[in-house]
């Protein structure tokens, strides 16, 4: 059973690289987005434990690269 899409859970047009791009960027500075997401990615269970903000940069780092042995690509992500 689905239990949602990504597509209408966080308003993408599109599954592109670069809608999940914009996604990163507004989840940097929405606490409220990236706890959406967080659940999402826990199965949809408000039980999940905290996601501090090393959490929080090592999820975003996963959806901008898929090599997790290069992390230049996060780097931006501590901003």
């Amino acid at each position: 059973m689905e239990q949602y899409t990504a597509a209408a859970a966080y308003n993408l047009t599109n599954l592109s690289p670069q809608s999940w791009d914009h996604l990163v960027d507004d989840m940097l500075v929405s606490d409220k987005l990236f706890t959406e997401y967080y659940r999402h990615l826990s199965g949809g269970s408000w039980t999940q434990a905290i996601c501090d903000p090393q959490c929080r940069e090592d999820q975003l780092c996963n959806i901008v690269t898929s090599d997790r042995t290069d992390r230049r690509h996060c780097d931006f992500l501590r901003g």
